[in-house]
């Protein structure tokens, strides 16, 4: 059902908008997936419910089996079944074969992953609403933009259910689509087909590991998502002969308002997407008058480039603050004419200052990648340059030295906007710990790296044309595999096995034997830093967790009863259990008072109530 299912809905649906624009099988895959995306979020504003949308979503394949049948005796079907059997058909079976196999059981292993990325979906599919709303037992980051999320709800309803794997398949299936369109539809065997497939679904994987330092590529961490939506946009733009052509300008818009919905972090690339298109409408209009329809056309454009895509992110924003629901970062904090005072040391907090003096030095010195070969961020910056000067070496017949220097143009504005954005987050927004220790920093940089190096990959590939660019991609292939190492290799071995159940999905089975729905756990975990928290909360389902004082301090305090009651009391009293997940020889000692009979053992439950409390056997 896993396999067939969801495998059945993409083809078909595809092949609806194939039927409707006109164009290859390939070239609609990203239309196809952010359609039904968009379903789902449109449903819940208008109805306050995701079926709806789910609904619309499965009547796709047969609205395009039911207009198959009733043209079936034209002469033009004979046209649509060569665009929908086109090279991208087979490449995307191929593909999602692949995946299928390569996240067959694949589990979560981060942090975000059990503490919010995967909460958002579970709550989705418990709730029927948005993981922002107050039933939500979501504990961190409500304000997160939801599309990705909902995409990969929607591909576990096909499937049948939640389950961890099915939210990798959707995310990898969603990242590896946005290759499709640049080399699907060029006149080839199948065999060159199913090996440049192959080829380049490596050759993605590698380039993404090479600067993989926070060990996200098996997760569903949306970074790189972000990276390759926004590198196929670009890319888009750039091949694109016809900028006014309805199909590229639906595709640019739809892309751009997915884009905008992944994370707060996508407005910056959002404007770099758009200057590049500004830029290259008016190279390709120099010296021309503009005239009456292009004047429409250009109005039309507006509309959907740049007023549907941010009336949508308002939308989501809109929708937050009506719950009422912090935002992790508030503009109201950056105070961009202090960042000069700052750093010269005579404004701000001296975790500010700090933090602008970490974040120059490790752009300069910092390792970027996973390799032997050290990279730092402002070298990547220097590479870009250099390969796309080597793209354009090599492919001069097809690119032009006035688009590559546009190009070259816009991703040097983008890094110079990139990273002071990210330079500002963190003096004004990561807070007096987060922000001097460059929190995420080899996550959050490479990201801007891999827009890059996707995009002149994409690029690379689009003019992939014969049997010696073929040579260039097997050379390219093997020397990416060559530069990693082979700890970062060993990431790539498919989850073709199921992993034995977890140590904090026992903890969690065994509350739930014990207590009632909905009920709220304190959890303590001595000497942790919060994960027992969130990766017990995570199994727990409708439950939550706290998540404060759950490292209770065990030295330097002259009167421990004293001390809980006057710190610990009021917020434990707040929860309907307290459950010690871990613990050691002076917590025993020190908090005995808050248990009767000496009963202080790992994996003991009690009714939080007047001390001393009483364990649930």
């Amino acid at each position: 059902m896993d396999l067939f299912i969801p495998l059945i809905y993409f083809i078909l649906t595809n092949g609806l908008f194939v039927l409707l624009f006109n164009k290859s099988f390939g070239k609609c895959i990203p239309i196809t997936l952010i359609i039904s995306t968009f379903t789902l979020y449109i449903s819940q504003f208008l109805f306050k419910t995701f079926n709806i949308g789910v609904i619309i979503n499965i009547l796709f394949p047969f609205i395009f089996l039911l207009l198959i049948f009733i043209k079936r005796k034209k002469e033009n079907v004979q046209v649509f079944y060569k665009k929908f059997f086109s090279n991208g058909f087979y490449i995307f079976l191929v593909i999602y074969i692949c995946i299928y196999i390569f996240d067959f059981y694949r589990v979560f292993t981060k942090w975000d992953e059990f503490s919010h990325w995967g909460v958002m979906v579970k709550e989705m599919y418990r709730l029927d609403r948005f993981y922002s709303v107050k039933q939500s037992t979501l504990m961190v980051h409500k304000d997160y933009p939801p599309i990705i999320q909902l995409f990969e709800f929607f591909y576990s309803k096909l499937c049948g259910g939640y389950k961890e794997a099915y939210l990798e398949r959707a995310i990898h299936l969603l990242n590896l689509s946005f290759f499709i369109p640049l080399f699907s539809e060029k006149e080839q065997s199948k065999k060159q087909v199913l090996l440049k497939t192959l080829l380049i679904t490596i050759s993605i994987f590698m380039i993404y590991l090479l600067f993989d330092r926070h060990n996200i590529i098996n997760t569903i961490y949306v970074d790189y998502t972000m990276a390759i939506t926004t590198a196929y946009l670009l890319a888009t733009i750039s091949i694109e002969k016809d900028l006014f052509q309805k199909f590229t300008i639906i595709n640019l818009s739809l892309g751009l308002t997915f884009l905008l919905l992944i994370k707060q972090m996508s407005l910056p690339l959002y404007a770099m997407i758009l200057f590049l298109f500004i830029m290259n409408i008016l190279l390709k209009e120099k010296g021309k008058r503009l005239s009456k329809e292009n004047l429409k056309k250009l109005c039309k454009i507006a509309i959907l480039l740049i007023i549907i895509p941010i009336l949508t992110m308002k939308s989501w924003n809109c929708y937050i603050e009506k719950l009422k629901i912090e935002k992790q970062f508030d503009l109201k904090d950056i105070k961009i004419m202090e960042l000069k005072n700052i750093n010269n040391g005579t404004k701000g907090e001296k975790y500010q200052q700090q933090s602008i003096k970490n974040y120059f030095r490790a752009i300069k010195t910092e390792n970027m990648t996973t390799s032997y070969l050290r990279i730092t961020y402002l070298e990547c910056f220097i590479i870009t340059l250099v390969l796309l000067y080597v793209l354009w070496s090599l492919n001069k017949k097809t690119i032009s030295k006035q688009q590559i220097i546009l190009i070259g143009i816009t991703l040097t504005l983008g890094y110079i906007g990139y990273s002071f954005v990210m330079l500002i987050l963190y003096v004004f927004s990561f807070g007096p710990i987060e922000g001097p220790s460059l929190a995420s920093f080899e996550r959050y940089m490479p990201t801007f790296v891999l827009i890059c190096l996707s995009l002149i990959f994409m690029l690379f590939i689009y003019n992939n044309k014969t049997k010696k660019d073929l040579h260039k991609l097997v050379m390219l292939t093997a020397i990416l595999i060559l530069i990693q190492s082979p700890l970062s290799i060993n990431k790539c071995y498919p989850r073709i096995k199921k992993s034995q159940m977890s140590g904090f999905e026992k903890l969690a089975n065994s509350i739930k034997e014990k207590t009632k729905n909905k009920s709220k756990i304190y959890v303590i975990a001595e000497d942790s830093v919060g994960d027992y928290q969130f990766y017990i909360k995570y199994y727990l389902g409708d439950k939550t967790t706290n998540l404060v004082y759950f490292d209770l301090p065990v030295k330097d305090i002259e009167n421990y009863e004293d001390y809980y009651n006057q710190n610990i009391k009021e917020y434990m009293l707040k929860f309907d259990y307290l459950f010690l997940a871990k613990l050691n020889k002076e917590f025993k000692e020190k908090y005995s008072f808050l248990f009767e009979n000496n009963t202080i053992e790992e994996g003991n439950l009690y009714k939080i109530e007047k001390y001393p409390m009483k364990l649930i056997k």
